[in-house]
């Protein structure tokens, strides 16, 4: 009796509720979803948020994150998130450099990528990442280089 207690203790919510335990793919999505990366919500800072995402991206199969990644940057309009699963799953390996080119959609998001991937100090880009991003440029003329070439950590020229 006191093991199906236990059980039932054993995972709660962060206001300290029973819940129903979730796979990791599952909770991969739940904060994917429901969320703008790195900013504080009531009960989780940015941080642990992007710290989880990171967790579960390991655990989860690559082909299941890629098709998030894609959904959430397509469907759900998310602009950080997606591109920080990119750097996750280029970590992990399972990045190819169509997945780069289908998430990356404005001229900014380039060097986002990249300011994303150097975030815990400079290395070198991933080769799926730099052929990634080499398509994407050339879908962006001129003007839209131009507008999103802005001095910031990163600018579009590294």
């Amino acid at each position: 009796m006191a093991s199906v207690n236990t059980k039932r203790q054993g995972v709660r919510t962060h206001e300290g509720h029973p819940a129903v335990p979730i796979d990791a793919e599952r909770q991969l999505r739940r904060a994917v979803m429901a969320c703008l990366l790195f900013e504080d919500h009531f009960y989780e800072s940015g941080q642990s948020i992007s710290d989880r995402i990171k967790d579960l991206v390991q655990k989860v199969p690559s082909d299941k994150v890629i098709a998030m990644m894609v959904e959430a940057r397509q469907k759900m309009l998310l602009r950080h998130v997606p591109l920080w699963m990119a750097c996750c799953l280029a970590e992990k390996r399972g990045l190819r450099a169509d997945h780069v080119d289908a998430i990356v959609q404005r001229a900014d998001e380039m060097s986002e990528l990249v300011a994303l991937w150097w975030k815990d100090g400079k290395r070198n880009l991933p080769k799926p990442v730099k052929k990634g991003l080499a398509r994407a440029f050339l879908r962006f003329d001129e003007y839209q280089l131009a507008k999103y070439d802005r001095a910031k950590s990163v600018r579009l020229r590294d």
